[in-house]
């Protein structure tokens, strides 16, 4: 998979190469036609028999699964798909990796830099561990303990988590970056680091230069230049990296450099940022095969590219309730709830409260005018 690369230091021409990485994914899967249009059991027999065996499903964890296990983080990919950054256990990034798990595995793309940076596999499908202090996964839902940041002194530690007043922007303290921590959560639970105080003390950076849109199929309604983690992590790790060049770049003695040499050593500087680019790229692999399967069912049944403007347009229409009669039935749930509550002692309540499937039988028996 090759692409031509422009000058990296022009963030809009940085996202563009982003962009057509994960668009290049797309290739690799049979395309798939409207349901408008027919086509014959040959045609369908031959599509699935070209499947690339990447999406090929495996027994692990006592379930079947494609690319990559949730509970043990397993790449499930052939090694001949995986990209050899991964397979030579080298660690592309340019600081050690704390992700804060609070979504369901399957869900959460930061789950993917886990099973890339955290474990490789080879033919016999053996799993290899880097060195924990890497990467590592903190998982709320399980019970997981966030490490003490304050016993370590927080030095060189940063959360990314945009703040506004607080947080600085990533390029500005990149040299000093060791550790990233990046928060794993739906974009409407964004109180998980105010929360927690190990969290909250943290250093906050933001991305310098985030890109308008997220190439995630998952809808939100957050405003523009909210990114999924896994994007967040490529473009944090590119700031740094850049960063690292540049630093490298003003190290250099420029006393013994000849006038005639500086056009080159632009040359030689460009070259660098696209290296670091084509370096980082492949821990996009599993969003851009999960982004074209997405891109792939969603033509299969007749929607819209689940990250276009149009799509997200629709889905923000569907959640417009207020004033239908959805609304007028959730309102009524919520009272139900509430009487219910009230009018029961708490220990006669399972849990202290009364189901929600319960409430809405109740609202189900009469009709909501």
């Amino acid at each position: 998979m090759e692409t031509t690369f422009g000058s990296s230091k022009n963030p809009k021409n940085t996202h563009y190469l982003v962009e057509n990485y994960l668009e290049s994914f797309r290739t690799l899967l049979p395309q798939q036609s409207k349901p408008s249009e027919q086509h014959s059991e040959n045609k369908h027999s031959k599509e699935a028999s070209v499947l690339p065996s990447i999406l090929q499903r495996v027994e692990c964890c006592n379930s079947s699964r494609s690319l990559w296990c949730p509970k043990c983080c397993r790449i499930l990919i052939p090694s001949c798909h995986i990209p050899s950054c991964f397979l030579n256990k080298s660690y592309p990034l340019p600081f050690h990796l704390d992700i804060i798990l609070d979504d369901k595995r399957q869900c959460a793309t930061g789950m993917h830099a886990m099973a890339l940076l955290g474990s490789s596999s080879d033919t016999n499908g053996v799993e290899d561990k880097l060195k924990k202090e890497e990467v590592r996964l903190i998982d709320i839902a399980r019970g997981e303990a966030l490490p003490s940041y304050a016993n370590d002194g927080m030095n060189g530690t940063y959360l990314l988590f945009p703040v506004k007043g607080e947080s600085v922007p990533l390029e500005t303290v990149a040299h000093k970056i060791h550790r990233l921590v990046a928060l794993d959560c739906k974009w409407t639970q964004p109180g998980l680091n105010q929360s927690r105080a190990s969290l909250s003390k943290l250093p906050k950076v933001h991305l310098t230069n985030p890109p308008s849109q997220s190439q995630f199929w998952r809808w939100h309604n957050a405003g523009d230049g909210m990114l999924s983690t896994i994007e967040a992590i490529f473009y944090a790790s590119l700031e740094v990296k850049i960063a690292q060049i540049e630093d490298e770049k003003q190290s250099t003695d420029m006393k013994n450099l000849q006038e005639e040499n500086c056009s080159l050593e632009s040359q030689d500087l460009d070259d660098k940022h696209n290296r670091a680019i084509t370096s980082l790229l492949p821990i996009l692999y599993l969003f851009g095969v999960q982004r074209a399967v997405a891109a792939r069912d969603a033509i299969k049944s007749g929607r819209k590219i689940p990250w276009s403007n149009e799509a997200k347009l629709e889905q923000n229409l569907l959640r417009v309730c207020v004033g239908t009669e959805k609304h007028a039935r959730d309102k009524k749930i919520g009272r139900v709830l509430k009487e219910t509550n009230r009018s029961k002692p708490i220990m006669d309540l399972p849990k202290g409260d009364v189901s929600l499937r319960s409430a809405f039988e109740i609202c189900s028996i009469t009709d909501v005018k």
